[in-house]
Parts: structure tokens; sequence; C-alpha cells
């Protein structure tokens, strides 16, 4: 994977599904302790993105090195740009509903759709 420049968009989900379908194509090899990272990752962006890296490597029982060579597999170069990017794409996310949220509550013809 190249590596992220800060101001790149970023989607968590798309770049797993990449490591996953670069690990079933044999290109990729990923250690137990790393794949179980990507599982804890998708499931708890919120905590990964507030919370710090003991934390982290201690919920999802792996050490802090391996948090770090999985940020660097997805292409970044330190967990606070991992972090940044992270957290943009979850505000994107809650945007995005609060938008839709609205649009509901304006126009009764879209809530029955």
């Amino acid at each position: 994977m190249e590596k992220k420049d800060f101001a790149q968009e970023f989607n968590l989900d798309q770049a797993i599904q990449e490591l996953a379908r670069a690990r079933a194509a044999n290109h990729l090899v990923m250690s137990r302790s790393m794949v179980r990272l990507a599982v804890y990752v998708q499931a708890n962006k919120f905590d990964f993105a507030i919370t710090g890296i003991r934390e982290i490597s201690r919920a999802a029982q792996v050490s802090p090195t391996t948090v770090l060579k999985f940020v660097r597999l997805l292409g970044f170069t330190s967990l606070k740009t991992f972090k940044g990017a992270l957290r943009r794409q979850l505000q994107a996310s809650l945007a995005l509903g609060q938008q839709r949220q609205d649009l509901t509550n304006s126009d009764p013809q879209i809530a029955s759709v």
C-alpha cells in the first residue's frame, strides 16, 4: 500500500478489505495478532480514534509494536496520522448521518421510503 497523505480521504473498512484480499491471494502475510487487531479496530473505530496505544494494545490483546506495524501496513507513517484520518472519517460519517436525519425530519415522504 502507498503512504497516505494526511489530507487524503481514508476509509478504514475499505483499507481492511484490501488487506484481507491481499492476504487471501497470498500477497500479504499477516500474523494472528495483526488479524486480531484488524478485527478489533474495525469493530471499535471510535475507541481506537480516542484511546492511547497501551489501552488499544491491551483491549485487542496485541503488543504496542503490533499496533504500530498495523498502522504502517495501512500506509500511514505514524499512529497520530492514522488516528487523524480515522477521526475525519468518523466525523464525516456522523455529519452525513445528521444530514440524512435532518432531511428525513423535514420531508415526511422521505421517512416513508
